[in-house]
Order: structure tokens, then C-alpha cells, then sequence
């Protein structure tokens, strides 16, 4: 499987788990968090702590650093793409501002 900085972390370690033959909920416990915890993780729903990284380093054998340095490229793309959608919906929102003025004083002019 190739990773990207978009891969989520939770699919490789899906994978892992998938290509041991091992259960979640057996992980999370060998790791010291609780199941629902570790699949909220796998879903995406939560960030991956320092301490989760390095359990699944020393259960898994997974890069606990490769691991960080993903979810963290992941979590920044995540933040720079809605940085960039609430800038685009300001700037519709200025120009619809604009135009509806110059509208208006179209309107007064030819009163």
C-alpha cells in the first residue's frame, strides 16, 4: 500500500490489523486504550495521540513518528482546505455585497 500525507492512519492500521488477522479491540487493549477509543481512531472521528503512536509502535510494529507526521499532514490539509473554502464563500459573499450596491445606485441614478 502506497501512503500519501492524505492517507488517513486509521486505513493503515486497518490494514495491519487486517494482514495479522488481529481484532481491534485486542490492539487497543495491548495498548492500554479502550476499543471504542482506538475505532474512533480508525474511523478518523479522533486524533492520534503520542501515546496511542507509540503503542501501536511497540504492539504493531508501526513508525510511531511515520504515524504522527501523517495524521498531522492529514489534519493540516484538512485545515488549509476549509481555510481556503471560508475565504472563497468571503469573497462571494464581498462581491455579492458589491454588486447588489452598485445595483442600488444604478436604481437611484435612474430615479
Amino acid at each position: 500500500m502506497t501512503h500519501t500525507p492524505l492517507t488517513a492512519v486509521g486505513e493503515i492500521v486497518k490494514a495491519e490489523l487486517q494482514a495479522r488477522g488481529l481484532k481491534a479491540r485486542h490492539v487497543a487493549r495491548q495498548i492500554g486504550v479502550k476499543p471504542p477509543h482506538l475505532s474512533a481512531i480508525l474511523r478518523g472521528h479522533e486524533p492520534l495521540s503520542l501515546a496511542v503512536c507509540l503503542g501501536l509502535e511497540r504492539v504493531l510494529g508501526l513508525d510511531a513518528e511515520a504515524l504522527l507526521r501523517l495524521d498531522h499532514a492529514r489534519a493540516l490539509a484538512a485545515r488549509l482546505t476549509a481555510l481556503q473554502l471560508r475565504r472563497a464563500a468571503h469573497t462571494q459573499a464581498a462581491r455579492s455585497e458589491a454588486t447588489g450596491k452598485e445595483q442600488e445606485a444604478h436604481t437611484e441614478a435612474a430615479e
